[in-house]
């Protein structure tokens, strides 16, 4: 569910970087994801302190994707209250339930397998080169692949392969067919990378219905990160002063930080953290088998 927040906010950029790239890139993710989704020593993100910060600024991330789309003109003021309201109501205790989780899932496959239709059956403008030569493939790789790994890496435990699996296909999907009806070069420079694609493709009718979309994948999308990040802060000492914290780290990124930045730090953190745990758990059984000996 953390994908569209993440193609809302990083699409433009990671097709700026790399054009058709970053298709490959998102595999690339998804690679991670897949490699680094169950218990340990394979576990993502496994300190809970770090992995309670990436959670929080995924909710951020959502918070701001929501505003881009529902209040343009004042999407900081939209992500403030949109993170506040979830803040509350993670302290509260709530969260999204297993089978709305599953609901929501299927809505927004289905938008995005819809999303994809419309772009491919719409020959782009003349002026649009839909597959032009990328200049610096590693380049895009590196870039879609380093803004989707936190929301690759978040994806929920439970038939782990299946989850990111579907999340690389309608990302890929989605950014395929944004990529086919603006161009590198148009999506790059978009603030709103799905609604000028739809505007492109001559299905001005269907913005309405994106909104809905965004708003359905979006808010959920935050509270569900920080619920989660509310119960990673309560396993540690001074619980109570952590997740005033993390509230108060959600309302600032989401109100005064770029959500690209804020997108990247959560995936540095989210790929650190991971890969320096999976080193740790690797250097303790190395020592343990030595120990045997």
């Amino acid at each position: 569910m953390h994908i569209l927040p993440a193609l809302l906010v990083a699409l433009p950029t990671a097709a700026a970087f790399g054009g058709w790239a970053l298709l490959p890139g998102l595999v690339v993710a998804g690679l991670l994801a897949a490699m680094f989704g169950g218990s340990e020593p394979r576990r993502a993100v496994p300190h809970p302190l770090l992995r309670a910060v990436v959670l929080t600024l995924l909710a951020a991330v959502a918070a701001r994707a929501f505003g881009m789309v529902v209040l343009p003109d004042h999407d900081w003021l939209a992500g403030l209250v949109v993170a506040a309201l979830v803040s509350m109501a993670a302290i509260a205790g709530l969260d999204i339930p297993t089978m709305s989780r599953r609901a929501v899932s299927v809505v927004l496959l289905l938008a995005a397998a819809g999303f994809a239709a419309v772009c491919a059956g719409v020959e782009p403008p003349p002026a649009v080169v839909p597959r032009p030569a990328d200049e610096a493939p590693i380049m895009g790789w590196i870039v879609a692949a380093g803004l989707f790994a936190a929301p690759m890496l978040m994806l929920e435990p439970g038939r782990r392969l299946v989850r990111v699996g579907s999340a690389v296909l309608v990302a890929g999907a989605v950014a395929a067919g944004a990529l086919y009806q603006l161009g590198p070069q148009r999506l790059g420079l978009s603030d709103a990378p799905l609604h000028d694609t739809l505007i492109a493709a001559g299905a001005d009718t269907l913005t309405t219905m994106l909104a809905a979309v965004v708003v359905l994948g979006t808010l959920p999308a935050a509270l569900i990160a920080q619920s989660a990040a509310t119960r990673a802060a309560a396993s540690l000492p001074r619980a109570r002063a952590l997740t005033a914290a993390f509230c108060l780290l959600a309302l600032l990124a989401a109100s005064t930080v770029e959500p690209i930045i804020v997108l990247a730090a959560a995936s540095t953190v989210a790929v650190t953290s991971t890969v320096l745990g999976w080193a740790q758990s690797r250097r303790v059984d190395t020592g343990q088998s030595r120990g045997q000996y």
